[in-house]
C-alpha cells in the first residue's frame, strides 16, 4: 500500500497527503535552514550531525 503521507516539507520536514495542501503549507512556511556543512544538504538547525548542535561537536 503506499503511503499517504508521501509529500513532506522541504523546509520544516512536516507531510500532507495531497499537492494542494502542501503548497499551501510551503507558501506559508518560513523556518530557517542550516547549511553549516554537517550534512550535505541544507538542513533543520540542530540536528545529529549539524555543527550548531552542541552535542554533536562531542561525538
Amino acid at each position: 500500500m503506499p503511503n499517504p503521507y508521501r509529500l513532506r516539507c522541504p523546509e520544516c520536514r512536516t507531510r500532507r497527503t495531497d499537492s494542494h495542501s502542501m503548497v499551501l503549507h510551503v507558501l506559508a512556511c518560513k523556518r530557517p535552514l542550516c547549511h553549516c556543512g554537517g550534512y550535505p544538504y541544507a538542513h533543520r538547525p540542530g540536528g545529529g550531525e549539524c555543527h550548531l548542535n552542541p552535542e554533536a561537536q562531542m561525538r
